[in-house]
């Protein structure tokens, strides 16, 4: 068989996922180990059924002879907004093959199965694959399209001397991370001057209407951006002891500026979202403070993925952010108003964009 032709032993449709959900769940269940029946059950209510943007396509490759299920791809319903208006997206989500049915045939079969699902949708599909998934992606019509980068903006230097150093010289990590904190704090400072913004803090408990305000208000001028209603929130990050909120206002009863969705996990900060009403003006500003905070606790650094428009991967450098690894976002349009470049380079994504964050 031609690589990329279609195997007759297998064929591709829409799944029902209220009718096939335990079938569904029994493919999750292969494809993700780690995951109890439990939290299978979660997330098929949560993210598929549950969803302000709509309830999830999914896709499956069933046996032609059998009826048998071999592979699921989800499709996670988004709604973006640009200053044209609203365009409809699918993020990719759950690609699973099952063991026995694991060739580059079948897997680019549901793949493209999934493809032509979203195109007849309109707007576009985007997706995260790993290493070894993002090849079959590619071969499908998935091209990696822009990268979401990992930034790290460091506070305390010894932990990540002490993993560099051998073990012999591991002795020697306290005198130089004391050299390298004072390096730290300068380049804070400097950004601190760079970025200067009087900022006032506030760890709301809920998405509340100070959330829709920021939205309203979103300048979206050069910005396709996923839409971050206190709805949408509220679904995207459900009441966690270990997910929390920071809003920023411009001084104590000035403007809301804007807010950080974070969680702190062995002293390291993991920044899930952030976005503001003036990104232009604001995105640095309110990195700056957030750090700002970070540094008055005992963590070791901040994380924050990020990809967008070159003036705002800009603001986060000068936030003190170093970009770090990246990893491709695989990108197809179907909607004939924009191209893909043109998407691609107006996209602002965080994790908040990812199925899995």
């Amino acid at each position: 068989m031609t690589v990329g032709a279609e195997d007759l032993r297998y064929r591709v449709r829409a799944a029902d996922v209220v009718a096939e959900r335990d079938a569904i769940a029994g493919i999750l269940s292969d494809g993700f180990p780690g995951l109890t029946a439990a939290s299978i059950d979660e997330r098929l209510s949560a993210q598929y059924q549950s969803n302000p943007a709509g309830p999830a396509d999914c896709v499956v490759l069933e046996e032609a002879e059998s009826g048998e299920l071999a592979g699921v791809q989800g499709l996670l319903r988004r709604r973006f907004e640009s200053a044209k208006g609203a365009i409809e997206a699918a993020v990719m989500a759950d690609y699973v093959i099952r063991p026995a049915h694991r060739a580059l045939g079948p897997a680019l079969q549901l793949l493209k199965g999934a493809i032509e699902r979203a195109r007849s949708r309109g707007g576009f599909l985007f997706g995260f694959p790993n290493a070894k998934a993002s090849v079959v992606f590619a071969r499908a019509g998935l091209a990696p399209r822009l990268w979401l980068t990992r930034y790290v903006s460091l506070i305390r230097s010894e932990a990540t001397i002490r993993r560099r150093l051998s073990p012999a010289y591991r002795f020697l990590a306290g005198g130089v991370a004391a050299v390298g904190n004072v390096a730290l704090a300068i380049r804070h400072l400097v950004s601190k001057g760079l970025a200067p913004a009087e900022l006032s803090w506030a760890e709301p408990k809920s998405f509340g209407r100070e959330f829709d305000e920021l939205w309203s208000a979103l300048d979206r001028a050069g910005l396709v951006i996923g839409v971050r209603s206190a709805g949408m929130l509220a679904w995207r990050y459900p009441a966690a002891p270990s997910r929390r909120v920071a809003l920023a206002r411009r001084g104590a009863d000035g403007p809301l500026v804007g807010y950080v969705v974070w969680s702190v996990a062995d002293r390291l900060i993991s920044i899930h979202d952030v976005c503001c009403a003036h990104l232009a003006r604001d995105l640095a500003p309110l990195l700056v403070g957030f750090v700002d905070r970070a540094r008055r606790t005992p963590a070791e650094a901040v994380y924050l993925e990020f990809a967008g428009p070159p003036a705002l991967a800009a603001a986060v450098r000068r936030a003190g952010f170093v970009p770090r690894e990246t990893s491709p976002v695989h990108l197809v349009v179907a909607d004939g108003s924009f191209s893909a470049e043109g998407l691609a380079a107006s996209l602002y994504l965080t994790g908040f964009d990812r199925d899995t964050d």
